[in-house]
């Protein structure tokens, strides 16, 4: 879960806090207050709703927030080996993405009793307005029908429209993520496992052996015949 501001509500806090001072009543003098919508939702939600508000489809792939941090550390990890530079510039999406993955919620009971404080622009009407003010990156306006153009770029015109092109241009999401996971594991086992090419090539045989010879004496009741199960249904 996390908390969000509308500016409008931050701006409305430094007008109670400023009537607070000069009403004296209540001592708010060097304080410090915590200001938020009051209606924490959760940030994977939050951003879908911006991106359903902007016209683009709801991300269809949910990812366990465990795999995710996993995939983050074998990236740093990655980067700490061949020693790349390119993380530095790279650790701001690690610390956005430690913050997506995160509880991040704030008491605003403090400001609520102390300067009066609540909530003009509710979470919704603040995610209306803010979707308004950036119509520009709509799916639909101008500026995204140019950068969405129906024209091809250079590597569409390459790789041209078969599977490979499918799996390096991201268009089945699900056998790019596999081909993925399975380059980082051969990647893994082939450089950073400490064996020579040789000694890697003959475990990983190996294991396909094993696993080859352990399919082939599994008694064969253990799978399920799907077709005749269906006709058997029907």
């Amino acid at each position: 879960m996390s908390d969000f501001a509308y500016v409008e509500n931050v701006a409305h806090a430094l007008i109670c806090a400023e009537a607070a001072l000069g009403s004296q009543l209540v001592s708010v003098s060097g304080k410090a207050f915590f200001i938020t919508n009051l209606k924490p939702v959760k940030f994977s939600e939050f951003a879908s709703i911006i991106l359903e508000g902007l016209g683009y489809q709801r991300p269809m792939i949910k990812l366990p927030s465990r795999l995710v941090q996993y995939i983050v550390l074998v990236v740093k990890w990655m980067h700490a080996k061949m020693h790349s530079q390119k993380l530095n510039y790279s650790a701001p999406v690690h610390n956005v993405l430690r913050l997506a993955l995160c509880t991040t919620t704030f008491s605003c009971s403090s400001a609520q009793k102390c300067i009066g404080y609540v909530p003009v622009i509710s979470l919704e009407e603040g995610v209306t307005l803010s979707i308004e003010s950036f119509s520009h990156l709509a799916r639909d306006s101008s500026f995204a029908r140019q950068v969405n153009s129906n024209e091809y770029s250079k590597v569409e015109k390459l790789l041209g429209g078969g599977k490979v092109a499918d799996i390096l241009l991201w268009r089945d999401e699900n056998k790019t993520f596999t081909c993925f996971i399975a380059l980082i594991l051969l990647y893994y086992w082939f450089f950073f496992s400490g064996r020579t090419f040789i000694s890697s090539s003959a475990k990983l045989l190996l294991l396909v052996s094993i696993t080859l010879s352990g399919y082939s004496i599994l008694p064969s009741k253990m799978f399920i015949d799907y077709d005749a199960f269906a006709t058997d249904l029907v």
